[in-house]
């Protein structure tokens, strides 16, 4: 159509008329979609198919199933003091590599660092409790009569250090 036509045909005011204009440009207008839909497939088996870097590499950013997630402890909204010493905090406790590792890679940690917390003459420690308290544990490495003090437990150079809920009483 040309110019006039479409004005022709954008003024016109007879709905039959415009049917039957409409009808008429159809068919061209058909093989003009049919001609595009067959060079798009094309264009697209060009680009290749995706391939992942390594198996899982996206993963969802939590488990939709979390029961931590779900049912978080209730924690007190001030940080608490757990315990206030004048030793050295090497001394404290014992130094467990295992949960070390695993609070490194994120797998045995704190909820909220420095919640409760342990304050030494020489460094302010997080404190979780192993009934739950606190700490974020998937594996179940925690032990109910355990408590567990976390230097630097926010970062990838945690340490973690074990102590007997007995022999907190001592420090």
């Amino acid at each position: 159509m040309k110019t006039a036509e479409w004005r022709r045909f954008l003024l016109t005011r007879n709905p039959a008329a415009n049917r039957q204009r409409i009808i008429g440009i159809l068919p061209s207008f058909c093989r003009f979609l049919v001609a595009l839909l067959m060079t798009l497939p094309s264009g697209l088996a060009a680009a290749g198919e995706m391939i992942r870097t390594a198996p899982g590499h996206l993963l969802p950013p939590y488990d939709e199933f979390d029961p931590e997630r779900l049912a978080p402890t209730r924690l007190p909204s001030t940080p608490q003091i757990v315990v206030r010493s004048k030793k050295e905090w090497r001394t404290s406790g014992t130094m467990n590599r295992a949960l070390t590792e695993a609070c490194r890679a994120g797998r045995f940690k704190e909820r909220l660092p420095l919640q409760y917390r342990a304050i030494f003459s020489d460094a302010v420690l997080g404190v979780a409790f192993g009934h739950g308290t606190n700490l974020y544990d998937p594996g179940h490495k925690g032990k109910t009569d355990t408590v567990y003090m976390f230097r630097y437990g926010d970062t990838t150079d945690c340490e973690v250090l074990t102590i007997k809920k007995s022999a907190m009483k001592k420090l």
